[in-house]
């Protein structure tokens, strides 16, 4: 090899070495060892400074795997944020949340995507936004009752007049394990009279609509019979039975027993709905006082028009630990038996050899007095009685003025004396014996005895 030919080979070496660099530098590759660690500094902090975004430049074409850019793509495109809810009580708090603080169009998100007909979401629009609503600041939520497959909550809401509104809501697990609204009633009986609901002005928070959505269901006429035996309203209590199959002694029973016992309804979950079918169901409402637990029995019908009404009462076990607790002593307690002439007689208690009319029996008489007045030209029947101590004239005249005392103080109390009708057994007619077979006295028997009967005519 001469020179010439020499220079041209060296040449086209170092040609093709400056080609190749070039090349990967270009298409990203890690610069040779061979460069300057200057050089490398400089490559580096052009690169830093440039976006992460930068793309190739338009001449070049870069090979892409479908399904990175596919991945890509959906974790760049926009999600709706789904949010779970692990327990009853953070599902509540964040509709409670969403009502005091607005905008409604959150607190309907938060439903799950049954929980709202079109029709009951307007009505829910109006009331949310004209009622002027805000969260009872003593009790914002409460947890009342539980069926089979879901739970109860009530959203508690004032209007500025101080009116009570409540919003229930069904919840219920998803496929997911996790909380959501899957019904959600409105409007309810806010411890109103169930034949006043559909009278409220448009402008005014309603809580009844002639909307088969707003029909109250079961739970919702056990909850508000409920709470108007405990706070003693007659009037909302009786609209919601069936005078046909309820009569007014058992339900006068019920409200002396729960006063008597001084029972409210249980904070968690008082009502349990046992049976519901397409025209009855069953409910337990549970109670409790400072010093017992108890509970009560609903039977509910539906009527011809689609209305649900309380039909039947059992409280045998309210009336038993009751019993228990306040008729200790020498008087008796019993509010309720059957009577020989068939319905209920409401019973009432003397001390022995009294016929004044207790604080207590005052107290039940006032019960009494109310139901009277719901139809004047009802009659009441009182029938007094007395135990075997002393002759007969003596107990006659005894059981006559403990009728007499208890028809005047019902006259006190409101009720005609037109309405009234006393009578005088003495101690003819006892409910337990006087005696023991022995011959011996019995008190307790006797304790019994002391008594008048109150027998409501229809």
């Amino acid at each position: 090899m001469n020179k010439t030919q020499a220079i041209v080979f060296f040449g086209i070496i170092v040609i093709g070495v400056i080609s190749s660099i070039f090349f990967l530098s270009q298409n990203g590759s890690t610069p040779p060892k061979t460069t300057s660690q200057p050089a490398l500094k400089a490559a580096q902090t052009s690169k830093a400074s440039k976006p992460a975004t930068t793309s190739a430049p338009a001449s070049q074409t870069v090979k892409t795997d479908p399904k990175s850019k596919a991945k890509t793509q959906k974790k760049n495109a926009p999600t709706k944020t789904l949010t779970k809810f692990t327990s009853e009580k953070t599902l509540m708090g964040a509709l409670s949340h969403a009502i005091q603080n607005k905008p409604i169009e959150a607190f309907i998100k938060l439903l799950g995507p049954d929980a709202l007909s079109p029709t009951a979401k307007d009505r829910l629009l109006k009331l949310l936004k004209h009622g002027n609503l805000k969260l009872d600041p003593k009790l914002p939520l409460s947890a009342i009752g539980r069926t089979q497959n879901s739970t109860r909550w009530a959203l508690r809401l004032r209007s500025p007049a101080g009116e009570l509104i409540e919003i229930f809501t069904d919840l219920g697990k998803n496929p997911s394990g996790n909380w959501e609204v899957i019904k959600l009633h409105l409007p309810h009986p806010s411890g109103s009279s169930m034949a006043n609901t559909n009278t409220a002005s448009p402008n005014q928070p309603t809580t009844g609509s002639s909307d088969h959505d707003a029909k109250p269901d079961p739970m919702m006429i056990a909850y508000a019979f409920s709470k108007a035996a405990i706070e003693l309203d007659i009037k909302t209590a009786r609209s919601l039975t069936d005078p046909q199959s309820l009569n007014n002694q058992k339900l006068a029973a019920l409200l002396i027993a729960l006063e008597e016992g001084a029972f409210r309804l249980k904070k968690d979950k008082a009502l349990v709905i046992t049976l519901n079918r397409d025209h009855l169901s069953w409910a337990i409402t549970r109670v409790e006082s400072p010093s017992a637990k108890s509970e009560f029995g609903l039977e509910m019908k539906q009527s011809a028009e689609g209305d649900w009404i309380i039909a039947g009462l059992t409280f045998s076990k309210l009336i038993t630990q009751t019993a228990m607790a306040a008729g200790a002593g020498n008087v008796a307690y019993t509010p309720i038996r059957k009577n020989p002439k068939g319905g209920d007689s409401l019973v009432l208690y003397f001390e022995f050899d009294h016929q004044q009319v207790s604080a207590r029996t005052r107290k039940q008489l006032n019960i009494v007095a109310a139901i009277l007045g719901e139809d004047p030209q009802r009659k009441l029947h009182i029938n007094g009685h007395a135990d075997a101590k002393g002759d007969d004239d003596y107990n006659v005249a005894l059981s006559r003025r403990r009728s007499e005392a208890v028809k005047n103080t019902l006259i006190e109390l409101g009720v005609r004396p037109g309405q009234i009708v006393t009578k005088a057994f003495g101690e003819a007619k006892p409910l337990k014996p006087n005696f023991k077979s022995d011959g011996s006295d019995n008190p307790s028997g006797r304790a019994i005895n002391r008594r008048t009967e109150i027998y409501l005519d229809f």
